[in-house]
């Protein structure tokens, strides 16, 4: 399908007194496609132990805004590899390529650069201890801010009502994700604020504070009552009406969750996705030590400093890969990595595709990835 035969509105051939102009059939050599999957390890999704579709990818060919098959139906017949040798920029999901069939083999050329608009989002995580006229000059460039509220900081009325009213400043410059850590002991006003902040502007998630270990100070233990357990295992992340009508530079995804006992889940849409991992988080379930995760391959953090790393949690080990103003020096990850962690604290994160592993699988992971 990488090359086709197709017509356009307007290309046609002359009518005659016997005949109609009819359309003219076009060769194409180049098909523009999109992806649907790439393979970047022999454990991805679609490898099909097959080492020689590393690099290669499942794509839809189109013409026009018309796609000329079905991505439910996307399968070998619309794998591609690249058309040139040697170091390329390997595409992601979602990214435009050309397509094309040469000595019965599909190849595909890219990722194109549409309008100089890569295929990534950015988000910043952000407590808003900066000054307004600072944030002010990067928010329009950020597709999404996630700001958490600490209400063991922000501790008097005055000073909750003024974070507040900031953050809520930035709803109509970009999406806008208040997280209100449920802290036991300032729990009556946390739980009031949830109920009663109701934004049709905004998305809003009740959070779990873990006890995660920190390398730069001593550990705090925080304990929830029995009543405060209960009541946060049952709270839900509130979407607003408004954010959900908008057109989302977040693109949608496929989202499925595979239990032990053969058990699937799944949810299309990004904001669905949003849902089921907040919701992992409330329950408690976000454990993954041991996993295979590809942290790294489908994201990375970059601290206040500009380094690069895998992701949140592999910033306490001085374990970058390279810094933002020297991209040609960075590591970029090739491969996924298993997850040395007991919690996995970031809700972004936690939404990356990650596989438990058996125990033989382990060590012969481990080997290869070394």
């Amino acid at each position: 399908m990488g090359s086709t035969f197709t017509t356009y509105k307007g290309v046609k051939s002359d009518s005659s007194l016997f005949s109609n102009s009819k359309p003219i059939p076009i060769y194409l050599q180049f098909v523009p496609g999109i992806v649907i999957d790439v393979v970047t390890s022999s454990e991805s999704k679609t490898f099909a132990a097959n080492m020689r579709n590393i690099n290669s990818i499942l794509a839809i060919p189109h013409v026009g805004k018309k796609t000329l098959t079905r991505s439910g139906t996307v399968g070998e017949d619309n794998r591609y590899y690249p058309l040139f040798r040697g170091t390329s920029d390997v595409p992601t999901k979602g990214d435009p390529v050309l397509l094309c069939t040469i000595g019965n083999i599909q190849y595909y050329l890219g990722p194109l650069n549409t309008i100089n608009n890569p295929n990534w989002n950015v988000m910043t995580l952000t407590n808003l201890s900066r000054s307004k006229d600072f944030i002010d000059q990067w928010v329009h460039k950020t597709d999404w801010i996630v700001t958490s509220f600490h209400p063991n900081v922000i501790k008097t009325q005055a000073q909750r009502d003024k974070w507040f009213e900031k953050a809520l400043s930035y709803k109509k410059k970009t999406l806008l994700n208040i997280k209100i850590l449920m802290d036991p002991l300032h729990w009556d006003y946390c739980l009031d604020k949830y109920n009663s902040l109701n934004d049709e502007d905004i998305s809003l998630t009740p959070v779990r504070i873990h006890n995660v270990a920190e390398a730069t100070r001593p550990q705090t233990y925080i304990h929830y009552t029995p009543e405060q357990e209960k009541i946060l295992s049952n709270l839900k992340a509130k979407m607003g009406n408004n954010l959900r009508k908008e057109a989302s530079p977040i693109p949608e995804r496929e989202t499925t969750l595979k239990y032990d006992d053969g058990e699937e889940q799944t949810s299309i849409g990004a904001f669905d996705a949003w849902h089921i991992t907040s919701q992992i988080m409330r329950h408690d379930r976000n454990k993954f030590k041991g996993w295979l995760c590809r942290m790294g391959l489908d994201n990375l953090h970059i601290d206040e400093k500009g380094n690069i790393y895998r992701g949140i949690c592999a910033t306490d080990k001085q374990t970058s890969v390279g810094h933002i103003t020297e991209l040609h020096h960075v590591k970029w990850p090739v491969s996924p990595t298993i997850c040395p962690k007991t919690y996995c604290y970031c809700e972004g994160e936690v939404g990356i595709t990650k596989r438990k592993l058996k125990s033989a699988e382990i060590k012969l992971i481990r080997d290869k990835i070394k």
